[in-house]
């Protein structure tokens, strides 16, 4: 009779623990939702400062992937505009999160992962371009540039009416069910930044963005 008592409270313990961790791997808390649209609306806002037109925003609350897909992508010349957008997702996630590590997705996957991926392609793109005679054992102009587009989207994220867009937008798309058409998004960010656009670009100084 012990030894039955102790088969059954060790299968509990074992249906358990799998409940636990099944449920930590598909359920998704409603801070850690908020926190990937924040990341995705944070890509979508500063592609519309730059003046992309953007397709749709979409997140699956059950993978924790999500996405921010653009009418036309960005030319060549524009890397700037399109490094800044690939890292706005992680900065505006980070405002909203005090924990520094980034969510990961049923795969195992970093939530900016692929967007750090995408940031360094576009500098090391750059810098092939522009420096191809600079010392290659030096990892500093990479990282400068890193670190100046850092602080360009971390300045534009804290200006109150592109945070606000952004957390307006986040709100819309949870509401939506987890995606958001570019119309539906633009109602809701227009008004928040059209007027200021030009202003907000002229703030970053894209042309200091390089190396000298």
């Amino acid at each position: 009779m012990l030894l039955r008592r102790f088969s059954d409270l060790w299968r509990c313990c074992c249906l358990a623990r799998f409940g636990v961790g099944f449920w930590s791997r598909s359920v998704m808390l409603p801070a850690e939702g908020f926190e990937l649209a924040a990341h995705e609306v944070g890509h979508a806002v500063v592609a519309h400062i730059f003046g992309a037109k953007v397709s749709e925003i979409r997140v699956n609350p059950q993978t924790r992937n999500g996405g921010m897909d653009l009418e036309d992508a960005f030319p060549a010349e524009k890397w700037r505009e399109d490094l800044l957008i690939s890292i706005a997702g992680e900065v505006a996630q980070r405002k909203i999160t005090d924990r520094p590590e980034a969510l990961v997705d049923g795969r195992g996957h970093c939530s900016w992962a692929h967007d750090s991926t995408r940031a360094a392609a576009l500098i090391s793109a750059h810098l092939n371009a522009a420096h191809a005679d600079a010392s290659a054992d030096s990892d500093e102009p990479f990282y400068q540039l890193l670190e100046n587009a850092y602080r360009a989207v971390e300045s534009l994220l804290h200006d109150y009416y592109v945070w606000g867009a952004v957390l307006v937008a986040s709100d819309e798309l949870i509401n939506k069910a987890w995606k958001l058409s570019g119309e539906e998004f633009r109602a809701v960010v227009s008004p928040l930044l059209d007027d200021r656009r030009e202003t907000l670009i002229r703030s970053l100084k894209l042309e200091r963005l390089t190396l000298s």
